[in-house]
């Protein structure tokens, strides 16, 4: 009787634990059922990998003058009698710039002649009338303006980067949206203790005469120029040392590691990573992760 009681009391464990399972199993296969899996799909804007135009390039801000300037003086002491031309125009070698009297005391002088020592345009005159002038001032200056200089100055840590007829593109206020393009003339080999830097001169032709001397100028000089992979620069993702963008064909988005050059503007090279004609996450990007469904907006 006791065994039987023994084996009656196993088989009843053993059906508890059977219809346990059993519920168990039951209620997985309901979940199962019911259980409605929504896959989040995120809208992107997506670009075409390119080749554009790629630059390195050197920053400067300088002033423009002209190629060869000369200073006028007097070759004897007088006052200042009269100014014979005006400022801004355009005087020969030779060419009466003003007139001097000596205005010496029992002394019958005629008027004296400052002339222009070279050709150019007469930038202005630096003595007012009746004042004294003696051979060591300057009455003015006569420049060439047909070709002038941008005169910068550059850092050192950048000049190895220039040579001379790198091209440059220089831009003034005096008309904005317009590039002028000239070449490096001149790099000082002597560097100013004092700002750490080198005086550079950019030639360009000025024959129509629209900058002046004295004007503030901004450009760059191009060091080298070449083309490349450029995509925008939101399409790229920093984590720490490594660079990512998202790849998709329109249905879902693979996150790729890329090597990134040089910025240019709006844009960034890819050294590395991309291929011509890919198609690229550039809006939405910030909310992917490797293999999200994505849904591509106009």
């Amino acid at each position: 009787m006791k065994i039987k009681r023994i084996i009656i009391s196993i088989v009843i464990i053993l059906a508890l634990i059977a219809g346990y399972r059993l519920v168990q199993l039951i209620q997985r296969k309901r979940s199962e059922r019911n259980l409605v899996v929504q896959e989040v799909v995120i809208p992107v804007h997506l670009a075409t990998v390119q080749v554009g135009n790629i630059a390195s390039l050197v920053n400067f801000v300088g002033e423009i003058r002209g190629l060869n300037e000369a200073n006028i003086y007097p070759k004897v002491s007088g006052k200042l009698l009269k100014k014979v031309v005006d400022e801004g125009a355009i005087v020969k070698t030779g060419q009466t710039i003003a007139l001097l009297d000596r205005d010496e005391p029992a002394m019958d002088y005629k008027e004296v002649e400052i002339t222009a020592p070279i050709s150019g345009v007469f930038t202005g005159y630096l003595v007012d009338l009746g004042a004294k002038i003696e051979p060591k001032d300057s009455l003015g200056t006569v420049a060439d303006t047909s070709i002038i200089k941008v005169v910068a100055n550059i850092p050192e840590k950048d000049l190895h980067r220039i040579k001379k007829n790198d091209e440059a593109q220089v831009k003034v206020d005096a008309y904005p949206g317009q590039e002028f393009t000239g070449l490096v003339d001149m790099v000082q080999a002597k560097i100013d203790p004092y700002t750490r830097t080198a005086e550079v001169n950019i030639r360009i032709d000025n024959k129509e005469r629209k900058l002046k001397t004295g004007m503030f100028a901004k450009g760059r000089i191009i060091e080298k120029a070449y083309q490349g992979i450029l995509v925008p620069i939101e399409a790229v993702i920093k984590e720490q040392e490594n660079s990512f963008v998202y790849v998709s064909d329109g249905r879902a988005a693979a996150k790729r590691q890329v090597r990134t050059g040089l910025i240019q503007e709006s844009d960034i090279e890819i050294t590395a990573g991309l291929k011509v004609g890919e198609q690229i996450v550039v809006v939405g990007q910030d909310n992917l992760r490797d293999g999200s469904k994505v849904e591509v907006g106009q």
